[in-house]
């Protein structure tokens, strides 16, 4: 069974970075696995903590000294709904919650995400574009080294997340050219749970790196049907 483990303010990310939670909190992170009796009473008996939230088979506890949950929202501009359950609420939470390398917040005047109805839902589940003239303004205003810059520049897909007034979105983007905008997703893709209150949008790049062979599940297979 895993341990118990602590990220902190002051540890070494490798010049990635918790997007919302500033190294000046002097914030920790403390994951604990679910499990067997001992390992829940170690959860229920934990310190008083700023945010909590489950990943997979593990509860993590935020903790900034001084601060509540509900100041750390107000500061953060994050908003929470558990209309569908604190499961989900946590798997939003789980995609912010998490360091980057490649990510900036910007003035939503700044960013055009359109929701267009006419894409099926269905095949662009997960699935968007992203333009390679956003990429090129994230990675000017990155304090990144030649060789991420090049690799953000060369980069033709990304899993992303954005939060903003209207909620969430995540999956995987393809860079095009030719865009009208800076990011487009299917018409209702924006997940409620989670949204950044204000004028901001913030966004997060991961690139994804691909093979030549492909190994997949019976599941993703069946969820590929309208695909071939």
């Amino acid at each position: 069974m895993s341990r118990q483990t602590t990220i902190r303010h002051d540890d070494n990310l490798g010049r990635m970075a918790y997007p919302f939670l500033p190294p000046a909190l002097e914030w920790e992170i403390v994951s604990r696995p679910l499990g067997n009796a001992e390992a829940m009473k170690a959860i229920y008996e934990a310190p008083a903590l700023t945010l909590r939230w489950v990943k997979d088979d593990k509860v993590l506890d935020l903790n900034i000294p001084g601060m509540d949950t509900e100041t750390f929202l107000a500061r953060s501009g994050l908003a929470l709904s558990i209309a569908r359950g604190g499961y989900t609420l946590s798997k939003r939470l789980s995609r912010v919650m998490r360091p980057y390398r490649f990510w900036g917040f910007f003035d939503a005047s700044e960013v055009t995400i359109e929701h267009n109805p006419e894409l099926d839902g269905r095949l662009w589940d997960g699935c968007g574009l992203v333009s390679r003239t956003f990429v090129e303004r994230l990675t000017g205003r990155l304090d990144s080294d030649e060789r991420h810059r090049r690799e953000l520049l060369h980069t033709n897909r990304f899993e992303v997340t954005l939060l903003h007034a209207d909620g969430q979105n995540k999956g995987h983007v393809l860079v095009v050219d030719d865009l009208t905008c800076d990011f487009l997703f299917p018409a209702g893709s924006s997940k409620g749970e989670l949204a950044l209150a204000g004028n901001q949008v913030f966004v997060g790049l991961v690139p994804v790196h691909h093979s030549d062979e492909m190994c997949l599940d019976i599941q993703s297979l069946i969820n590929l049907h309208p695909f071939f």
